[in-house]
């Protein structure tokens, strides 16, 4: 029970109902002392010399409280902790800025918000800038500061301008050297037009690079001008056709593919380095038009325009008819694009009357070579469902099998358990078979339950056995585990993907679940006789 108590030191004198166990088991009797509360008028005491006006009442020392600063107006939530500590109003202190004050402010600066202010100064803010109309992400501390951020773009104009040299000067540097600029100056790296005065010429050239020599400014009085037969032997090794003047080692020269005919712009750079002259030659660079006359030739009819290199291409196929989508770089690399007259695929046709041909009468369209496929045996006129890969591989009708698993036949479930393995199996067998006998060979041997009932049930017809087998199986993989408890290799006998670790499973539980399964399949095969 507490205790109600009154704090003996001469510092607090404050009242509290610690109980006993609270005082004996700690150094500090009172929590005001301690630092674990706070007593309401000290609260207030404390928050009116911080600076700040209660606008409601005080509940706990760790929760906020919710104030108004005296200095500012900002409301915000206090924690008594924190005035304590010295911590004063974020917005006087200049580590919060209200939504308005942060507006106000970039719009003196010349940026127009495209968005909220986000709340904090140090987070990107979309602003559009008047000056050059770009769009800008800077924060409010960068921008309101001055030091970095802001618009890029002028930032870097600025900086282009300051570092500029004198242009007066620039071209008196480039009249010494026999030429008249015929454009203000732009710049030390940017192309300048001028006129020759020896032979008349106008060319462009860059300053940084003019300065460096004595010689004249023009290019071809210099004897600096490119070797033009050598550029044109080196594009036409690459087997391209130059259709405009010479542009530059590093920009593109238009010129004409020599084998496809496209309109190219290689560099004399690329070219130099090894790389070839025509994207599309190279399979860098594909042209719809193109694109849809390969697919022509290779038999399929688009049905829709180019969409991409790798993005599925609906067409239909001229030689089957059959829609298909391929990618066009699948059928780029083939002499037949439709995968099914390649064979590369099944044709859904060719299935139907695979399966007609081994007895089977399909129930529904072509599922995929491994997906079960409802059928209904022509022989024996019951329904199954074998895959087409296991039909084409030779597999029959379960029922009229006269080999493996007998269906019409008496059968056996088996729960069967292996010390080492520490697992359990369920299977099923006909009666009289060997399959026991394998597994028991291998160190397997039927489960018992707590009345020493052994796993085995024997029932007059092996679809029942079949179906209880399946239904166990789906509980095992769905509700315990999806793993097998038993490697492959340590049955040679088969079986390992019908077992389940013993750790996980209740064997109890399992042989009730079973001897119900019997009892349901039992009564659905006699409704269904």
């Amino acid at each position: 029970a507490r205790w109600r108590c009154r704090c003996l030191a001469s510092a607090c004198g404050l009242i509290s109902t610690p109980t006993l166990g609270n005082v004996r088991g700690s150094k500090s009797r009172c929590k005001y002392c301690a630092g674990k509360a706070v007593d309401p008028d000290v609260a207030h005491a404390l928050i009116d010399s911080g600076g700040w006006e209660p606008l409601e009442e005080f509940r706990l020392a760790t929760e906020p409280w919710q104030c108004r600063c005296k200095a500012c107006g900002h409301v915000t939530g206090v924690r008594v902790g924190n005035v304590r500590k010295g911590v004063r109003c974020a917005v006087c202190a200049r580590r919060k800025v209200p939504a308005e004050v942060a507006v106000r402010r970039v719009r003196e600066l010349g940026y127009e918000p495209l968005e909220d202010f986000p709340g904090k100064t140090r987070l990107p803010w979309r602003l559009r800038h008047l000056e050059c109309g770009e769009e800008v992400q800077p924060s409010f501390t960068n921008i309101a500061t001055g030091k970095q951020g802001g618009c890029m773009s002028c930032g870097r104009d600025k900086t282009r301008q300051a570092l500029m040299l004198d242009s007066d000067w620039a071209a008196d540097q480039v009249r010494a050297r026999a030429a008249e600029p015929l454009e203000p100056y732009p710049g030390v790296d940017s192309e300048w037009l001028i006129k020759c005065h020896l032979c008349e010429e106008q060319s462009r050239i860059r300053y940084r690079q003019t300065v460096r020599r004595s010689e004249p400014a023009c290019d071809s009085c210099a004897g600096r001008g490119p070797d033009l037969p050598a550029l044109l032997a080196l594009l036409t090794k690459a087997d391209a056709i130059p259709v405009g003047p010479y542009p530059g080692v590093d920009v593109g020269w238009e010129s004409v593919c020599a084998n496809c005919e496209a309109s190219i712009r290689p560099r004399i750079s690329a070219l130099r380095a090894g790389q070839g002259a025509c994207g599309p030659c190279a399979g860098k660079v594909v042209i719809p038009e193109r694109a849809v006359e390969i697919m022509k030739a290779r038999h399929l009819e688009p049905d829709i325009p180019y969409p991409g290199v790798d993005a599925p291409w609906p067409s239909k196929c001229m030689l089957c008819e059959l829609d298909v989508s391929p990618t066009y770089r699948t059928v780029r690399d083939r002499t037949i694009g439709c995968q099914y007259c390649d064979d590369r695929a099944i044709n859904p046709s060719a299935a139907v009357s695979l399966m007609a041909e081994r007895g089977f009468q399909t129930l529904c369209d072509y599922p995929g070579a491994n997906t079960a496929w409802p059928s209904r045996c022509s022989q024996c006129h019951r329904e199954s469902a074998p895959s087409y890969a296991s039909v084409r591989a030779g597999h029959g009708c379960r029922y009229c099998a006269d080999r493996g698993f007998d269906f019409n036949a008496p059968a056996i479930v088996y729960l069967i358990e292996h010390p080492f393995w520490d697992a359990a199996k369920i299977g099923i067998s006909g009666v009289g078979e060997k399959r026991l006998r394998q597994h028991g060979h291998q160190g397997w041997v039927p489960s018992t339950d707590e009345g020493g009932r052994q796993g085995l049930w024997e029932l007059g017809d092996g679809m029942v056995a079949w179906g209880v087998e399946q239904r166990v199986l789906s509980h095992w993989r769905e509700e315990i585990s999806i793993d097998c408890a038993v490697p492959k290799q340590a049955m040679p006998q088969g079986g390992h993907t019908e077992t389940v670790s013993l750790r996980l499973l209740d064997i109890a539980k399992t042989f009730a679940m079973i001897d119900a399964l019997v009892a349901e399949q039992e009564a659905l095969a006699a409704r269904r006789s």
